[in-house]
C-alpha cells in the first residue's frame, strides 16, 4: 500500500526531508528493492516514510527511509498499518509546512499479529479474523482496545504519536490527518455499520479522545459517516 505527496519548498525542509522531494508512506517490510515481505493481507505491518529525489515526472532516485515507531517512548505511542490495505496512508503536508501527517494503529506489529484476537476482532468474516482493522477501539469492553494514532513527522524525522484517540474508527480503518500547525488535529476514518465512531474528528494534540465534526448520516440521523481524506481548504 503506497501514498505520495511532494514536500514544500519552505526553509523549514532541510534536513533528513529534503525540499522538493517524494515522500512514500510503505505498508510492509520498509525495505527498499525487496520482493515480496513478510506480512500477509490484513496483519498489522510497520509504515514506512520512503524519499525519492525526482526530475518532474520523468526519474526518480531512492533517497533514503525511516520507519515509525513500533515501540512505545514517553507519551508517544507504536504506530502500525494493516497491511494491503487499500484505504491508508494517506499523507498531508500540514498549512506552516512544519509536519507530514498520517493516521495508523497505536499498536506493535509483533504483538498484534501474535494474538489478534485480544485486541478485538470485529468480524463475522473468517478471512479477516487477523485483521488489524477489524481491531476495537471501544474502552471498557474486555479486550485490548487499539487506538487510532495520528503521527506527525517533522523534517529532522522526528516523531509525534502521542494523539492516540480511542473511541474511533471502531472495527475499522483510520485513514487521514491533517493539521494547520500542529497544535490541533483532523482524523477521518471509517466505523462500524450503524455505529457513531466513523467521519471526521477533531483532537488536540496528544488527547485521547476526539469531537465529532461531520456529525450523523443524513437519512435515518443514528450512524456515523464513512468518510475518507480530510484537508483544509480555503481556510
Amino acid at each position: 500500500m503506497l501514498a505520495a505527496l511532494s514536500l514544500s519548498t519552505t526553509p523549514a525542509w532541510a534536513a533528513s526531508f529534503m525540499p522538493g522531494n517524494l515522500v512514500v508512506s510503505v505498508s510492509g517490510n520498509g525495505v527498499w528493492g525487496a520482493t515480496g515481505g513478510s506480512y500477509t493481507v490484513n496483519q498489522a505491518s510497520p509504515l514506512t516514510l520512503m524519499q525519492f529525489s525526482h526530475v518532474g515526472t520523468i526519474s526518480a532516485t531512492y533517497a533514503g527511509a525511516m520507519v515509525l515507531p513500533q515501540v512505545g517512548s514517553g507519551a508517544n505511542n507504536a504506530v502500525s498499518a494493516e497491511y494491503g490495505s487499500s484505504s491508508e496512508g494517506f499523507l498531508h503536508l500540514s498549512s506552516d509546512g512544519r509536519y507530514l501527517s498520517l493516521m495508523g494503529y497505536g499498536v506493535n506489529v509483533d504483538a498484534f499479529n501474535a494474538n489478534p484476537t485480544a485486541y478485538g476482532t470485529l468480524t463475522t468474516d473468517p478471512t479477516k479474523s487477523t485483521a488489524l482493522a477489524q481491531s476495537g477501539s471501544l474502552t471498557g469492553q474486555g479486550y485490548i482496545p487499539v487506538a487510532r494514532v495520528a503521527a506527525l513527522v517533522d523534517a529532522n524525522g522526528i516523531v509525534d504519536s502521542t494523539t492516540a484517540v480511542f473511541n474511533v474508527f471502531n472495527g475499522q480503518n483510520p485513514r487521514s490527518a491533517y493539521t494547520v500547525d500542529g497544535s490541533s488535529i483532523y482524523l477521518s476514518g471509517q466505523g462500524q455499520s450503524g455505529d457513531k465512531t466513523g467521519g471526521v474528528f477533531y483532537a488536540q494534540r496528544g488527547s485521547s479522545s476526539a469531537t465529532a465534526v461531520t456529525g450523523l448520516d443524513t437519512s435515518g440521523k443514528t450512524a456515523a459517516q464513512d468518510t475518507r481524506d480530510v484537508q483544509v481548504y480555503n481556510g
